[in-house]
Formats: C-alpha cells, structure tokens, sequence
C-alpha cells in the first residue's frame, strides 16, 4: 500500500515476489494486520455448527432438503437450519448434513450457543438414551462447532483494495448476497460496465468456415481417399525408375 498516496499498488506473494496491480479482491482473513484496525468495529461473530446424523429430522418418501427455524430461548434471534439429504450429494445414504447457524455476540463460543438447539433436536451418540426405542430424533455421529467472522463493508480501506464480506448464510440457499457482493465490488472497479451481460443468442453467433482438412487446397497433401483429389493414391515409391 502507498501510503503517500492511501492506494493499493501491488501484494507480495509467499514467496516474496511482488506482483504489481491497480486492484487488488482478497477475503476479509487476508486483510493486512495493519489495515484491520479499519474495519473491525464492522466485524461481527457467526456461530457455526455442522452435524452428520443418521436420519433426517423430517423424514419422507424421497430424498429432500429441509430448511429450519429454531427459535432461541430468552433471546430475539433464531437458529437457522439447513438439512442436506443424500440427493444433493453432500453424503452417502443414509447419513444427512445438517448445518446450524446463529448470529453471535462475540462473548460465547458457537458451542455454548448452539449445543442447546442440537441436544432439543437430536439424540447424542455415546449417551445412555441413545438407543432408547422411544425417542425418534435422529442420533448425531459425528459434530463440529466454530466461529465464522464476517463485516460490513468499510469505506476507510485504502482505493483499490477490496475485501470479500463473506457474508454469513442466512434463511435463503442461494447466491443473491454472492451476486450483490460481486456487482458492488465490480462497480466500483469498472464504474459505467454492464454487470453480467446476458449471453449473446446462439441463433446470432457467426461461426467462420473451418475447413477440417489441414491439406485442403494444398495438391498432392489432400485426403488419399477422395478420387477427385489431386493427392489421390499411394504415394510414389522412390525405388520406381519412373
């Protein structure tokens, strides 16, 4: 970063090769540490939580994925859920993913968090209930908590630096925040540009005239086969006086 000039002129990689740019996109973990100072008062905590269980929570006939919302004891914000079934092809059967998310506070683990959620819908392996024939839930095998750090974008970032937000998921599967985060960070980078412009129809493509034969044209190099070819015929043995 120039900082005669507050802008981002080149990154070092691991190497150490500088490699200069007038732009320079990085996820927010890649950040220089000095620069973090920025925008960290815009950082906030996600608590994160995948499980692997044995069974969905909403069995059916076929295969489905299921999209949750738990409402969090004593507090206004609610666990979102995300249950993934083998048709999406993020297991084999008859296992399922299941991925909780919760806004947090910065102050508790996701553990802390979100342990509750998971002891209400599931069964716990390991446990002396975990077998009992009387409890349905689905059992979990296999679980993993964490922190995912994600922030408001920040207009005190040097020009020409600009950071994923990583946005945490939320009660939708699709990629609208992904593609708003793109076009805000393309705008700003090609200012004017039509963000995405639709592909031309194939019916309006002009293809050229490509001629598979590389010999084409060319006497005595065309296809053996073809009569009404010049080269047309075993090629002259150089052993024959004639």
């Amino acid at each position: 970063v120039d900082t005669t000039l507050n802008k981002c002129i080149g990154v070092l990689d691991s190497e150490g090769v500088r490699l200069t740019c007038d732009n320079l996109i990085m996820a927010t973990p890649y950040v220089p540490l000095q620069l973090r100072p920025l925008y960290e008062t815009h950082t906030h905590s996600v608590n994160r939580c995948v499980l692997i269980t044995d069974r969905s929570l909403l069995p059916t006939e076929s295969d489905q994925i299921s999209i949750i919302t738990i409402p969090v004891e004593n507090e206004s914000k609610v666990v979102r859920g995300l249950e993934l079934s083998p048709s999406s092809y993020a297991c084999p059967k008859p296992f399922h993913i299941v991925h909780l998310i919760l806004e947090g506070d910065g102050c508790r683990t996701a553990e802390e968090v979100l342990s509750p959620t998971v002891q209400l819908l599931f069964r716990q392996a390991n446990t002396a209930d975990c077998d009992s024939p009387s409890d349905s839930r689905p059992r979990v095998l296999w679980a993993i908590y964490f922190n995912h750090l994600t922030s408001d974008p920040s207009s005190d970032l040097p020009s020409g630096l600009f950071h994923v937000l990583s946005s945490y998921p939320g009660g939708s599967i699709d990629f609208d925040e992904g593609v708003h985060e793109a076009r805000r960070i393309f705008e700003q980078i090609c200012p004017g540009e039509e963000f995405l412009p639709p592909a031309p129809n194939p019916e309006d493509i002009i293809m050229d005239d490509v001629h598979d034969n590389p010999g084409h044209g060319n006497p005595g190099h065309g296809d053996p086969t073809d009569p009404s070819d010049p080269g047309h015929g075993d090629p002259a043995d150089p052993s024959d006086p004639a």
